[in-house]
């Protein structure tokens, strides 16, 4: 009977470390999907600032040459 007594004792201390390995791998798998989701939205949120400031640049210029025109037809319409 003692070595059945050691068996169970043994089983019993193998799913403890079994359940604290699992346990961590949990943990480590819901940081990882953490990091994942973390680096998409930065990512998108790169890709946004990106086509923000070409949108950006792209209407400064617009309103640059509806400036110069403008300046153009108010020089011409003066009295000379």
């Amino acid at each position: 009977m003692r070595p059945m007594k050691l068996s169970a004792a043994t089983l019993a201390f193998a799913c403890l470390v079994a359940s604290g390995c699992a346990h961590t791998d949990s943990d480590s798998r819901v940081k990882t999907d953490a990091d994942d989701a973390a680096y998409k939205a930065g990512k998108m949120a790169h890709v946004a600032a990106d086509k923000t400031e070409k949108a950006a640049k792209v209407a400064g210029e617009k309103i640059k040459e509806a400036a110069k025109s403008a300046k153009e037809g108010w020089q011409d319409s003066k009295p000379k």
